[in-house]
């Protein structure tokens, strides 16, 4: 379980790069946005969509990546998919 403090910061984290749809890409996955577990990437899922304006605008997976194909250190990360 993340702690309120953390939650937080990764809704503020979310608002600010993703407040205006226009501005976002279609999708990504960002290294800010990287857990130790798929339990942990989802319950930073379900927080921001519950808590944050702007989640309407966008959908949400959480993606295990393998470091050696796609350049990232290994963990979970939540894929940011804007909607059309």
């Amino acid at each position: 379980m993340i702690n309120s403090e953390r939650l937080k910061a990764y809704l503020d984290f979310f608002n600010k790069e993703y407040e205006f749809p226009m501005n976002a890409p279609f999708y990504g996955t960002n290294s800010n946005l990287r857990f130790d577990s798929d339990e942990e990437a989802q319950e930073v899922v379900d927080f921001i969509v519950q808590n944050s304006p702007y989640a309407q605008n966008y959908s949400f997976d959480v993606t295990e990546l393998d470091p050696q194909e796609q350049g990232f250190q290994e963990g979970s990360y939540i894929t940011i998919h804007k909607k059309n």
